[in-house]
C-alpha cells in the first residue's frame, strides 16, 4: 500500500510541475499572489519577447507590499494588485518597445500609496489605478517613450488624495483621466 501511494504522489508531483512549467517552455509566464495578514510583500519580475504575454495577479488583504517589474520586446505585460487595508503600497514598473501592450491595474481600499511607470518606444500604456475606498491616497503615474499610445485614469475617493501623471514623449498619444471626490484632494497632470 505504502508503494503505490508513493508512486500516485509522485506522478501527481510531476504532473504537476510540467504543468506549472508549460508556459515557460511557450516564452510566457504567469503568476498569482494570495496573502491574507499584516506586513506581506510580494515581488515579481517577468521578461517575455516575440508576441509572449507575463501576466501577474497580486491580491493582498491587510496593509501588505507588491512589486511589479515586467519588460520585453514585442510582448503583452498584464498586471493586476488588488490591496484592501491601511498602509498597502503598490509599485508596478513596465517596459518594453517593438509593439509592446503594457496593462496594469490597481484596485485599493484604505490608506494607500500607488506607483505605476510604462515607458518604451513603439509601445501601447494603459494604467488604472481606483482608491477610492480610503483616505490618505497618493497615486502616481508615468508614462513615456517614443510612439506610444498612453492612457492613465486615476479614480479617488476620500480624504487628502494626491494624484501626479506624467506623460510624455514624441509622437504619442496622450490620454488621462482624473476623477477626484472627498477633501483636500489634488491633480496634476503633465502632457508633452
Amino acid at each position: 500500500m505504502g508503494d503505490s501511494t508513493m508512486t500516485r504522489m509522485t506522478a501527481t508531483a510531476v504532473a504537476l510541475v510540467l504543468a506549472l512549467s508549460a508556459p515557460a517552455f511557450a516564452g510566457s509566464s504567469t503568476s498569482t499572489i494570495d496573502q491574507i495578514g499584516d506586513g506581506n510583500t510580494a515581488g515579481v519580475t517577468q521578461t517575455a519577447t516575440g508576441g509572449n504575454t507575463n501576466t501577474s495577479d497580486i491580491d493582498q488583504v491587510t496593509n501588505g507590499q507588491a512589486t511589479v517589474v515586467q519588460g520585453g520586446t514585442g510582448a503583452e505585460n498584464d498586471s493586476t494588485v488588488t490591496q484592501t487595508g491601511d498602509g498597502s503600497i503598490a509599485d508596478v514598473d513596465q517596459s518594453g518597445s517593438g509593439a509592446t501592450i503594457n496593462t496594469s491595474t490597481i484596485t485599493q481600499d484604505g490608506a494607500n500609496t500607488a506607483d505605476v511607470t510604462q515607458s518604451g518606444d513603439g509601445s501601447t500604456n494603459d494604467s488604472t489605478i481606483d482608491q477610492s475606498g480610503g483616505a490618505g491616497n497618493i497615486a502616481t503615474v508615468i508614462q513615456g517613450g517614443d510612439g506610444n499610445m498612453n492612457t492613465s485614469t486615476v479614480t479617488q475617493t476620500g480624504d487628502g488624495n494626491t494624484a501626479t501623471i506624467g506623460q510624455s514623449g514624441t509622437e504619442v498619444t496622450n490620454t488621462s483621466t482624473v476623477l477626484q471626490q472627498g477633501n483636500l484632494n489634488t491633480a496634476t497632470v503633465t502632457q508633452n
